[in-house]
């Protein structure tokens, strides 16, 4: 396909995959980052966002933003949705310098573009740190195999505002290092004089970064604590390779999974989904493809660009080592090698199969489509949690009677529980005008006392119900309140009475 047509194909299918997501609210701690974010100077050099984290650069971002649309979440959205766009470009030029065929090019950007595990930083409008960072990220590798000396100098330019967004744009000189060592084609379009310049640049600001946080304004990890273990480094690169692969977006939760509950009916497809069974199917082929030329003895000999891909993956996945990293921080620097080893396998099966163009072409669309689909089953799961998240308002300002709230929603973002959230305590103070204590279902022990009276609701169908109507103050459907009867021990205090019905 010419990039007349490849472009805006990609652009079209991943617009669509996306479009939940452009219609989403805020969730979690997106509020609490934009009404704190601050682009006063010298207060950005000494400000710690919630967390105790140093971030300057999105501290600039989510402030401008919110002067511009205020709390709008469309622009937000659309901003995310270019710089993402911006990113798949900038790795597509990077990549020509790597592989030989402009094809196989395409169908990496094509397989980044369209990889599930970017929305945590596409679709969220807290995961902008991460995502700018990876922009960063890929522009440096850009311009680090550019000749001409201003490309060159940019790089501490790049480095200083990556780095203001996320701290693992730290990873992106390793990286690069390692790249330019293992790959010759690489070391032709840059001289030695030129790395060594270009690794100052990015080692200058990198020191200078983490001296000011950590020495000066001794912020350290901020809410994360750094316990390097053989265990943690273990589990961080199995999940991490899971969820490469095509695994669930269910946050760490998957990893408590028992050994029944995995392979039960009822989780059996959150574990291992569609694009994790196609993606094992796919290796599994290329394995036993590969072990039977083998043994019929012919020359299969492993090119150091075949391990082009596993080298990459290596290299960015080195900070999982250390801290227990969440998806989207290395999300950027590690769906590359996968979509280079993924197209890569179709390669292979293209040359060493019977009617191979033929079966390549139609196992690369299929998985593909199985990819965008999954796609837009992720963002539609961050669009319902935006839901929740702004119907809860609707939800908890007429209950005066409840002490505390349980609910009982999908756990669908995994980690990014939204109405545990410190966004969501600062939005229901804004709303309500009271403080009131919110409660996960799945996480309240049977034993564990609550402040009475408690209201428990229970989102479903894509509305808030009751799930007791004999004991619960409350319930509502779609947006109507209606009163039910109230029994010991959620009792109405006295002088109370209830909100009007709607």
């Amino acid at each position: 396909m010419s990039n007349l047509f490849f472009w805006p194909a990609l652009a079209l299918t991943a617009l669509l995959a996306y479009l939940p997501a452009l219609h989403s609210y805020f969730v979690k701690d997106d509020i609490i980052l934009i009404l704190s974010a601050q682009i006063t100077w010298p207060n950005l050099l000494t400000h710690s966002w919630p967390g105790g984290f140093f971030r300057p650069t999105a501290e600039m971002l989510f402030a401008s933003q919110y002067a511009l649309f205020g709390l709008n979440a469309l622009p937000y959205h659309a901003l995310s949705l270019g710089a993402h766009a911006l990113t798949t470009f900038f790795l597509y030029l990077f990549l020509l310098r790597l592989l030989t065929d402009r094809n196989q090019s395409r169908i990496c950007a094509l397989i980044f573009a369209l990889h599930p595990l970017h929305t945590e930083s596409v679709s969220w409008i807290s995961g902008q740190m991460s995502l700018f960072a990876g922009l960063c990220t890929l522009l440096l590798l850009y311009l680090s195999c550019r000749e001409h000396s201003f490309w060159r100098a940019t790089t501490i330019l790049i480095t200083t505002i990556g780095l203001g967004f996320y701290e693992s744009f730290a990873a992106a000189p390793i990286l690069w290092v390692t790249l330019y060592g293992y790959i010759p084609r690489i070391r032709r379009h840059v001289r030695p004089i030129a790395l060594t310049i270009a690794t100052l640049s990015v080692a200058l600001p990198t020191s200078a970064y983490f001296y000011w946080r950590f020495a000066i304004l001794g912020l350290k990890g901020g809410n994360y604590t750094v316990v390097p273990s053989i265990e943690t480094a273990l589990t961080n690169l199995f999940y991490y390779l899971y969820l490469l692969i095509g695994g669930s977006a269910m946050g760490g939760r998957i990893l408590y999974y028992q050994p029944t509950q995995i392979f039960s009916t009822t989780h059996f497809l959150h574990v291992f989904p569609p694009l994790f069974i196609a993606s094992i199917i796919l290796l599994v082929i290329i394995s036993t493809l590969y072990v039977r030329r083998q043994i019929q003895g012919v020359n299969t000999r492993i090119s150091k660009e075949a391990l082009l891909p596993i080298i990459w993956l290596l290299a960015a996945l080195l900070p999982a080592l250390i801290l227990p990293e969440r998806p989207r921080r290395l999300a950027y620097t590690s769906v590359p090698a996968f979509a280079i080893l993924v197209t890569a396998s179709f390669s292979y099966l293209q040359h060493k199969t019977r009617h191979g163009v033929i079966f390549t072409r139609a196992g690369l669309l299929f998985y593909l489509l199985i990819m965008t689909a999954t796609l837009y089953a992720r963002n539609r799961d961050w669009q319902t949690a935006s839901i929740i998240e702004r119907e809860m308002t609707t939800l908890i300002a007429p209950a005066q009677e409840c002490a505390s709230v349980v609910i009982d929603a999908p756990n669908l973002l995994g980690d990014a529980l939204f109405f545990n959230s410190l966004s969501t305590e600062r939005w229901l103070d804004l709303s309500t005008g009271r403080r009131l204590p919110i409660y996960d279902a799945h996480q309240v022990q049977p034993h564990q006392s609550l402040p009475l009276p408690t209201c428990y609701f229970r989102y479903a169908n894509g509305k808030f119900v009751s799930t007791n109507p004999e004991t619960i103050p409350y319930y509502i459907r779609g947006k109507n309140w209606t009163t039910t009867p109230t029994s010991q021990p959620h009792q109405s205090p006295p002088n109370s009475s209830p909100p009007p019905s709607h």
